[in-house]
Formats: structure tokens, C-alpha cells, sequence
């Protein structure tokens, strides 16, 4: 719904209405939001044994395009090669969720927005459509990670084991 706002890993994105202008704000959250949901996928990254180089690889390339979006202020120009790159991002970190958690369904959801979002062409506007599609992807990511999680747990001094807690396909 346009106009509300959701929490993404305690970051608050807003939701615009048709017609609405996407803020400076709205991107840099969108960063912000990004690299949270890395930082949470390297925690996976960690502890899981299998394609454990290609997810960090992956996550390192995701990281080193996030950390190279800009960030803007109000009167800066937001061109279309930046939210293309989000769009490229929310696609990779897809990849990766099926790597992690394999073709569950909510991993194919996922996948198949982040494949659906339209490329934004060079000196079009963003649409609040394509903002808050981005905005739901990103909420939706997030609330996966949030329900399987990583619990730490020390055997002795010198032995902690970390358990991952994989989705049921």
C-alpha cells in the first residue's frame, strides 16, 4: 500500500504514492537496507559448508556493488544506472538465497519479482510502482532471514558449534 512503511532489519522505507517523487532518503535507505541483508548472509555464509566459496564470492561482488551505490543528498540527481545496480543486487542476493536455502518457495518468490522489475532507462524517472516492488522484495528477504537463523552454541571453552537452521522446502 502506498504511503505506509515497513522495517527491513530496523530500517524504516517508505512506500510512495503514484505520482510521488522518490526522495534521496528512499535510495540511501534502500542502501542501507542492502547491506544489512549482507551482513546477515555473510553470518550464513559463515557457518555453511557447501558452495561456501561461490556464495562468498558472490556476497563479496553484492558487497562491492551496494558499498559503490552513492550516496545522495536532496538536489542530487539519482540517475537510472543506480537503481538498475539495485535491481542487479536484489537478483544476486536471490542467487544466493537459492544456494543457502535451496528452490523453497519462498526463495522462488523471491527470485522471480527480482527478475521481474523493470530496468530503468537513462533519463527516466523512477516510478513509486518500481520503489515500493524494490521495497517489498527487499521486506520480503529480510523476513526470511529473520525466521532461520544461526543459534551459537558452546560445547566447552574452546568448542563453539554453530547450527543452521535450513527452511523446510
Amino acid at each position: 500500500m502506498a504511503g505506509s512503511s515497513v522495517v527491513v532489519l530496523g530500517i524504516e522505507l517508505e512506500k510512495r504514492s503514484a505520482g510521488d517523487i522518490i526522495r534521496a532518503d528512499d535510495d540511501n535507505k534502500k542502501r542501507d537496507a542492502l547491506l544489512k541483508i549482507l551482513e546477515k548472509l555473510e553470518e550464513y555464509a559463515a557457518v555453511v559448508v557447501f558452495d561456501r566459496a561461490e556464495i562468498v564470492t558472490s556476497l563479496s561482488d553484492l558487497r562491492d556493488k551496494t558499498e559503490s551505490l552513492p550516496v545522495v543528498s536532496f538536489g542530487d540527481y539519482v540517475f537510472a544506472e543506480h537503481h538498475n545496480t539495485i535491481i542487479n543486487i536484489l537478483s544476486g542476493i536471490a542467487d544466493v538465497l537459492s544456494l543457502l536455502f535451496g528452490e523453497i518457495l519462498a526463495v522462488e518468490e523471491i527470485k522471480s519479482e527480482a527478475q521481474s522489475l523493470q530496468l530503468v532507462g537513462r533519463g527516466n524517472m523512477v516510478s513509486a510502482s518500481l520503489h515500493n516492488s524494490i521495497v517489498e522484495i527487499l521486506k520480503k528477504i529480510a523476513d526470511l532471514l529473520e525466521r532461520y537463523t544461526i543459534t551459537e552454541v558452546v560445547l566447552w571453552d574452546d568448542v563453539e558449534v554453530k547450527l543452521y537452521l535450513a527452511p523446510e522446502k
